[in-house]
């Protein structure tokens, strides 16, 4: 059927779409996996989780870095996560996911393995004096400054000298320290 506008023909015209689906969960794909692509492979070699205990690791743990830094006075462990068919190693031993491993001083790698994969973190431990955390600046013969110091991990706690004060400052990720 033919229709008209302002006296001219118009011609039925049927256009015919390809559409390609990818199935998403469970869908019927044709493979062995039921249609469901995996993540791709990169990912599985990937740290997923690091705990310290101790200090603060920077940067952050996040996608594409693999090189930080730890400050700390005291000896720091790392627990590495991974998923679960990847190898890992820290400085050399295997070690299972979740596992608690002691760094040392200077740079420690943890490098994870899936498949033909391999992605290596480096973790910088620079172990800083004691005396570093509790001797606070102050000019020269301005005085006592601290009676009482105190590090937990990014928390320090300073308690002012002939005062019932103290003092809170968290350290915010790029070194500085802000009072609470």
């Amino acid at each position: 059927m033919f229709r008209s506008i302002n006296n001219k023909l118009i011609y039925p015209i049927t256009i015919f779409i390809a559409l390609t689906l990818t199935a998403c969960g469970g869908g019927s794909g044709g493979g062995s996996d039921g249609g469901v692509t995996p993540p791709p492979a990169a990912t599985k070699a990937d740290l997923s989780g690091l705990t310290l205990s101790a200090g603060t690791l920077m940067p952050p743990l996040q996608a594409g870095i693999t090189s930080h830094t730890v400050n700390s006075p005291d000896d720091v462990s790392v627990t590495p996560v991974a998923q679960t068919d990847a190898r890992m190693t820290v400085n050399g031993a295997d070690v299972d996911s979740g596992e608690t491993v002691a760094l040392v001083e200077g740079a420690n790698t943890i490098v994870v393995t899936h498949l033909d994969l391999t992605k290596t973190y480096t973790i910088t431990i620079n172990r800083l004096a004691a005396s570093a955390f509790n001797q606070p600046a102050r000019k020269a013969g301005a005085g006592k400054f601290a009676k009482q110091v105190a590090l937990d991990g990014n928390t320090l706690v300073v308690g002012a000298p002939d005062a019932n004060t103290v003092h809170i400052f968290v350290a915010d990720g790029s070194g500085a320290w802000l009072p609470e």
